[in-house]
């Protein structure tokens, strides 16, 4: 037989909390059983044709600055609340400049044959990276690609994605490791599955609060503050679109 709460003065019947006795919990809670802690990403607010994104020389903008929300309950298992974690949805953005929301004189090409011959050396200085260990990108003064400005974007949320759910699922496996009450009935704290949740409260938001903030250092590196990792590495794959343009140049312009 086990006691739930020692070293309380209830006179309740013994039950056999570890078998077949039935057990009676505070109202709002359940038992402990299997759930979903994964995370899921959403973007509603994605604008591939945007005429609020920055303009020339940047024309895309990723936004990960979003509170993720999740569900935090603490159900009962062998005289314990143990921490679940579910429903966590994790939210990003990705704005592009639409090529005619740009002023008149900024021109976005898809290929060498969008260039006129008269501006065909200009459009390959525009068009090329000429140092991918920076993180600057081309001049796009004028001449700049859509697509290759959707890539770059696109970049960043893979590594977003990629860092933070790892450093989320990993902060959520050891909360729901760690985050447990003994039920003790001398401590207000260990009562119910609602105090359960107060008590540990401040810990589950400071260890989402770590994830993010881990994350953050793996897409840029706070300790080389002269170069933007993640911008290094989404002109990276920028190039890959914008440099058969400009190699393409000034052989394949339209007279």
């Amino acid at each position: 037989m086990d006691d739930p709460c020692p070293g309380s003065t209830r006179n309740d019947a013994p039950k056999d909390f570890q078998g077949t006795s039935a057990v009676s919990l505070p109202a709002g809670c359940s038992n402990a059983g299997p759930h979903d802690s994964s995370v899921h990403w959403i973007n509603p607010d994605d604008d591939y044709s945007s005429s609020t994104a920055p303009s020339l020389p940047r024309v895309g903008l990723f936004n990960n600055i979003y509170a993720t929300t999740k569900d935090v309950d603490f159900k009962y298992q062998n005289c314990t609340w143990v921490c679940e974690i579910s429903n966590v949805i994790a939210k990003d953005r990705i704005l592009v400049r639409s090529p005619f929301s740009l002023l008149p004189d900024h021109v976005s090409v898809e290929s060498a044959s969008d260039v006129p011959c008269d501006e065909a050396e200009f459009a390959k200085f525009d068009l090329d990276d000429t140092d991918l260990t920076d993180d600057e990108g081309p001049p796009y003064c004028k001449y700049w690609c859509y697509t290759a400005a959707v890539v770059h974007e696109e970049k960043h949320r893979f590594d977003w994605r990629l860092f933070y759910e790892q450093k989320l699922t990993s902060a959520i496996a050891y909360l729901e490791s760690s985050c447990q009450s003994s039920i003790d009935c001398g401590n207000p704290d260990t009562i119910t599955c609602q105090a359960a949740e107060s008590y540990w409260q401040l810990t589950i938001q400071q260890w989402f609060a770590l994830a993010f903030t881990e994350a953050q250092g793996l897409m840029d590196n706070p300790d080389t503050t002269e170069l933007n990792e993640a911008e290094q590495r989404a002109y990276e794959v920028q190039y890959e679109i914008d440099h058969p343009i400009s190699a393409a140049l000034p052989e394949g312009c339209t007279p």
